[in-house]
């Protein structure tokens, strides 16, 4: 996936950027707050941010985050926040930090992202793609597996349930180059 990533993301939902009119410069930490729902007692979701170049029609992976739905729990305390930004949430992933997953519900999914630097060149598109497993790197544990086997994930994004990516854009101007 590191020359073209294009055929795992056939069954995301992929969002693009208009093309780009200068370099875009990525460097550091990534979040995802994603509102979703499942038909489902759990769901895994995956974020994968990629240079997409549509004169090719492919897709190159940056970096992705993996979450599972009932393990979406957030620790501020320890989570790192830039001008008031999580862009970094901090999940317990322990039992006790379990939340329940309740079919067709609204629920946010606080998703990190790997951190990264990466420079997606003018022409191109910052691709955002969300899935429900980002196989060979990510398989859910088995319970998750078999709660969200059968289950519709969908992807909110309006007034009430506002997804967004955190990006750590660097301006042309602070750049050496």
């Amino acid at each position: 996936c590191f020359k073209e990533d294009t055929i795992n993301q056939i069954p995301s939902a992929n969002f693009r950027t208009p093309v780009l009119a200068d370099d875009l410069y990525l460097n550091g930490p990534l979040a995802a707050e994603i509102w979703m729902t499942t038909s489902a007692l759990d769901a895994s979701l995956s974020v994968r941010v990629s240079d997409y170049d549509p004169a090719t029609n492919k897709a190159v992976a940056i970096t992705n985050g993996l979450l599972t739905a009932s393990h979406r729990a957030v620790d501020d305390t320890k989570s790192r926040f830039v001008n008031g930004l999580r862009i970094q949430p901090w999940h317990p992933f322990t039992q006790a930090a379990v939340l329940p997953v309740k079919p067709n519900e609204p629920m946010l999914l606080p998703v990190e992202i790997f951190s990264t630097s990466a420079l997606i060149p003018k022409g191109h598109q910052l691709q955002i793609s969300i899935a429900s497993s980002n196989l060979p790197q990510g398989l859910p544990p088995v319970a998750t597996l078999v709660k969200g086997a059968v289950g519709v994930i969908s992807v909110l994004n309006d007034a009430q349930h506002p997804s967004r990516i955190i990006l750590p854009v660097v301006p042309r101007s602070g750049l050496n180059i």
